[in-house]
């Protein structure tokens, strides 16, 4: 294996030798919910080569965690992590013990560990979500990290809440001892200020989200079609959009623009529907409901309306409906998305 090149970092504290680091990134990640990433590029500086498995990787993590926006979260709590290679590299401690899967927090630590490849920053098999292993091809279950080579790592920790873990990181200071092979580095990570990420939300509106015998390629405000309601078809007296995720407590904005169709009986409207989904259970929350009549007729209209997540709510659903028995409606440029986060909560 090559020698491995690059600038010494002097950020990282209470090394062990003989790894060096050659790099060090922190980052506070977004990707189907909020986590920290810590990326490690570590050099072998001794004379003798480092043998790396599954069986001789392990990273204990310890920390007190909190997040003063969350509930429960603001005083500090013990987290204490022991991942390990024969584990599956991925481990989970609890923060805060609870029987009620809507109380309980955990962590989840995962990790990666990969021969450094100048020309690639990614793993050679990455895993998208948090079942992460020791990477490695099917024929090697260990690598070989001669004198002046270097490895990768990464880890990567997870708040496990079902409603405020996609949206606030745990945040704390933690100690890392990484054993790799008969070899061993600590170091201290800094987390206890989140990342300035604006709230999001997957896209309420995508280009497949509409079947297209529910588009109308005549009427629309925007090419190539729009959203058509009509009352004379049966099942096409409305559209209810697919369940989606939303962030707890935000300010949303919903814009869109509606034709109702000259000779309709009676209005339109649009209705919102916020759900509380816990992991054996789901219900309405009535402070949630949102409904707006849709009057005018014979013209575009555009409507923009601003509304609280409720504290306590995951998902929502959002319908257009023609009331009458008689009657069409288009919506076109539909687009909802958090503008802030104040509502407070429970």
């Amino acid at each position: 294996m090559a020698a491995c090149q690059g600038q010494v970092s002097e950020s990282v504290s209470a090394l062990s030798r003989p790894w060096t680091v050659v790099s060090r990134g922190i980052s506070e990640g977004r990707a189907n919910g909020r986590f920290w990433q810590v990326s490690y590029v570590l050099r072998n500086d001794s004379q003798l080569p480092i043998i790396i498995g599954p069986k001789n990787t392990v990273a204990n993590i310890h920390a007190m965690v909190s997040n003063s926006r969350v509930p429960a979260h603001a005083a500090p709590r013990a987290s204490v992590i022991t991942v390990t290679g024969s584990g599956g590299l991925s481990a989970t401690a609890d923060v805060i013990p609870s029987a009620d899967d809507e109380k309980r927090c955990r962590e989840r630590a995962v990790l990666q560990v990969w021969p450094h490849d100048p020309n690639h920053e990614d793993p050679p098999d990455p895993i998208a979500k948090a079942v992460v292993r020791l990477v490695a091809t099917s024929e090697q279950s260990t690598w070989i990290i001669g004198p002046g080579a270097c490895v990768q790592v990464r880890l990567h920790l997870e708040h496990d809440h079902f409603l405020y873990g996609l949206y606030d990181a745990l945040l704390g200071s933690r100690t890392l001892l990484l054993t790799l092979g008969a070899t061993q580095f600590a170091d201290r990570l800094v987390l206890d200020q989140p990342a300035n990420l604006p709230v999001s939300m997957p896209s309420f509106m995508s280009p497949e989200s509409i079947p297209d015998d529910r588009r109308d390629s005549r009427i629309f405000l925007s090419a190539p079609d729009s959203l058509h309601v009509e009352a004379q078809i049966p099942g096409n007296q409305s559209y209810r959009f697919k369940e989606v995720p939303v962030p707890y407590g935000a300010r949303m904005k919903l814009q869109f623009w509606y034709l109702v169709a000259l000779g309709s009986e009676d209005a339109g409207k649009v209705r919102i529907v916020q759900y509380k989904d816990a992991p054996s259970s789901w219900k309405i929350l009535s402070d949630g409901d949102l409904e707006q009549q849709l009057t005018t007729v014979g013209r575009w209209v555009k409507v923009e309306r601003f509304f609280f997540i409720e504290p306590t709510a995951t998902s929502l659903t959002m319908e257009f409906r023609i009331v009458g028995e008689i009657g069409e409606m288009w919506i076109d440029d539909i687009s909802m998305e958090p503008v802030g986060q104040t509502k407070n909560h429970p």
